[in-house]
């Protein structure tokens, strides 16, 4: 079964969504991955505090919210998060 993902994207004077249709475990892999690459193209635009909802199957995946370094300048230091959170759902996956 198909169902949609959608990932917002809330940052000073924007908000950003993207939204797709898979196949449930498809459409979590989609939106991490959307998310990881709007978290690489904000830390290279070097924008200020963002914050990230992840959504599949209308269901919260994450929010992740960025915020600023010691230095003030914009912290996405996210990648690790992204992929703990795709690696800890097939270790908690059901076995079939």
């Amino acid at each position: 079964m198909t169902v949609s993902w959608s990932l917002t994207i809330t940052a000073p004077g924007r908000i950003d969504t993207t939204m797709g249709i898979a196949d449930h475990d498809a459409a979590v892999t989609a939106v991490l991955a959307a998310a990881q690459a709007a978290i690489d193209d904000a830390r290279v635009s070097a924008v200020p505090a963002v914050r990230y909802e992840l959504r599949a199957a209308m269901e919260l995946v994450a929010i992740i919210q960025t915020g600023a370094d010691e230095d003030g300048s914009p912290d996405h230091a996210t990648s690790a998060l992204l992929q703990r959170i795709e690696i800890g759902r097939y270790l908690s996956a059901s076995p079939r």
